[in-house]
């Protein structure tokens, strides 16, 4: 096959919102596995999620094709910036997934109420989250059929 017909790699842009660093590199340890198939782009407050997706929203950078949303974060908590993404043209189709420590049933019903597509409670231990982060990275990235498959 020559240069010219090589299929391109399609890659998914994943937006991580987390504020803890060590919770962002143990998610990032256990995504690795799965680089061919992800573009990573970490946020760590919910003010700079909404500002940069308005940003991708207008057109000054690309959209991700799915979020990772902790909920209890600086600035914006995650119910808002989900509320957010949900009620902006442009954003709304995007698949956001809570993944947070809290396992409350209030917290797990206020999410679906903001049209989280997923809502995921954080192992404690590394074995399992990189279990848990492996199943949906192959999930989203390889059985879901997503709108707009984008090249990076």
């Amino acid at each position: 096959m020559s240069a010219s017909s090589t299929p391109l790699l399609v890659r998914r842009r994943l937006l991580i919102v987390e504020d803890s660093d060590d919770d962002f590199y143990a998610f990032e340890r256990a995504v690795r596995a799965h680089q061919d198939k992800l573009a990573l782009i970490r946020l760590a407050r919910g003010d700079e999620a909404r500002d940069w997706l308005s940003a991708a929203n207008r057109g000054e950078h690309r959209l991700p094709d799915l979020i990772i949303l902790d909920l209890n974060m600086p600035g914006l908590n995650g119910h808002q910036v989900l509320e957010f993404i949900k009620n902006t043209e442009g954003l709304r189709h995007i698949p956001v997934v809570i993944f947070t420590t809290s396992d409350n049933p209030e917290e797990v019903e206020a999410a679906y109420d903001h049209y989280a597509n997923a809502f995921q409670v954080k192992p404690l231990n590394y074995d399992a989250l990189k279990a848990e982060v492996s199943s949906l990275i192959e999930y989203w990235t390889s059985l879901a059929e997503l709108p707009g498959e984008r090249e990076l």
